[in-house]
């Protein structure tokens, strides 16, 4: 072999050649990582979309509906970007970059 095999580049190749995902490959620490971890978390619930939501606690047996209150499939894109109630008024980036506006969301 004339390279060296390198896992890390390969898995990074990888997941840049992947299509229609919202996280980035992360090489350095993304932004609010230093919240407080209940900030954190739920930062990256909503950026991986799994979550504490009905659909989510229905499947596992821990809610009896997988409704919203506004009558959809509570998901939790559904509850940051659709629920009347809930959604976002900013940009779907602000989760990736941790705004202000994004933590006060969660």
């Amino acid at each position: 072999m004339d390279e060296e095999f390198s896992l890390f580049g390969s898995w990074q190749q990888e997941w840049s050649a992947k299509q229609n995902i919202s996280i980035p490959c992360i090489t350095h620490e993304p932004s609010g990582f230093h919240l407080p971890r209940k900030s954190w978390s739920a930062l990256n619930r909503v950026r991986t979309e799994n979550g504490r939501c009905a659909y989510a606690m229905h499947k596992r047996g821990k809610s009896p509906t997988s409704f919203c209150e506004c009558g959809a499939i509570q998901t939790v894109r559904q509850i940051v970007e659709e629920c009347p109630r809930t959604a976002y008024s900013g940009k779907p980036e602000d989760f990736l970059t941790a705004t202000p506006e994004s933590q006060n969301n969660t």
